[in-house]
């Protein structure tokens, strides 16, 4: 089971861009910012773009309907912006959307969503969800979207604490990615820098979940023991937490085998 290699990913749902579509311009007809038709049609062109999903290899997003995305994050309130927070997170996955060169630009969209993260102050369960799975999703877009997503990580992380006790499980499952993404990238990328310390706000937030851990379903559940089991190996072992005490719930639980067998793969590697 460790280390996780590759990434996870909140990729469905372009078959329904259409409601996402109708809501979008629903919400706009009361919005304090609405959108004008030229922006509305660029937002439909970008969805046309990602229905056909066979084509990202070689179709390209243009940048009239990311700054469309951007200004709804940016000026929309909790209630309204989450069907932008829906197509973000399926753009993040478009190649040429998350290039390289438009690592500004996603930067500036992730913090647009940490303020409206901070805003709803996990009362909105869409914009939780969807935030995470944005964060999550960036993991396996390009260039431009992973440097973002890192850069912006120590703050991204201590959202995610604090969503820890939501009562959702597609809350609990999105959080659960992100970690398990992040722990990937950061096995796939490490260095001589990384360090226990430099990995404790991951740490931090998979014992909450371990705290909590009968709250969370089986597939979540694995995920975030299959994070902290990659991210051990990553370090060799690390003592700011007694993983091996933390875990031993699940393993004298039962129940759920793939999470037992993660759980005392996690022990071995502490003992070592």
């Amino acid at each position: 089971h460790l280390p996780v290699r590759g990434y996870k990913s909140f990729d469905s749902g372009t078959n329904a861009l259409p409601k996402v579509i109708a809501k979008i311009k629903e919400f706009n007809a009361t919005s304090s910012n609405p959108l004008n038709e030229a922006q509305l049609e660029a937002l439909e062109a970008l969805c046309t773009v990602l229905s056909a999903t066979n084509r990202y290899h070689a179709s390209q997003i243009d940048s009239a309907g990311l700054k469309v995305i951007s200004h709804m994050v940016s000026s929309w309130d909790v209630a309204t912006c989450f069907p932008a927070l829906d197509l973000a997170r399926l753009v993040v996955i478009h190649p040429h959307a998350a290039s390289r060169e438009r690592a500004t630009f996603w930067k500036s969209l992730l913090q647009a969503t940490l303020t409206q993260c901070q805003a709803a102050n996990t009362s909105s369960v869409p914009v939780s969800m969807l935030s995470l799975r944005l964060f999550a999703n960036c993991f396996r877009g390009g260039g431009g979207a992973v440097e973002a997503v890192m850069e912006l990580g120590q703050a991204i992380l201590e959202y995610a604490v604090a969503t820890v006790g939501m009562d959702n499980k597609n809350v609990r499952l999105a959080l659960s990615t992100l970690l398990l993404n992040a722990a990937s990238f950061s096995h796939t990328n490490k260095n001589k820098s990384t360090s226990s310390s430099s990995l404790q706000p991951m740490f931090e937030v998979i014992a909450a979940i371990l705290g909590r851990y009968k709250a969370f379903e089986s597939e979540a559940l694995v995920r975030t023991l299959t994070a902290l089991g990659t991210l051990l190996l990553l370090v060799g072992t690390d003592s700011s937490k007694p993983w091996s005490s933390l875990v031993q719930p699940i393993v004298d639980a039962g129940g759920n085998t793939k999470a037992v067998a993660v759980a005392k793969e996690i022990q071995s590697i502490q003992s070592n």
